[in-house]
């Protein structure tokens, strides 16, 4: 923040980031990203994963998608 970012993109969740973590630290700072798409592929950890986005949401500065563009499946 000192150093001028505004925002992240993506924000890398496989890289071991945690959106609502940096959320508290960082309040100001959007956010693009933070949804782990590896959840995504199995109906059982879906749900899981999604929790975080209302709450995100309601903070403002958050815009959920998958971790990054890539693709590629695992």
């Amino acid at each position: 923040m000192e150093a001028g970012v505004t925002s992240l993109l993506p924000f890398e969740v496989q890289a071991g980031n945690n959106v609502e973590r940096i959320r508290e630290k960082y309040p100001c700072l959007g956010i693009l990203g933070g949804i782990d798409k590896s959840a995504l592929l199995q109906r059982s950890t879906i749900d899981r994963e999604l929790e975080k986005v209302p709450g995100m949401i309601a903070r403002g500065g958050y815009i959920p998608y998958v971790d990054h563009a890539n693709t590629t499946r695992h």
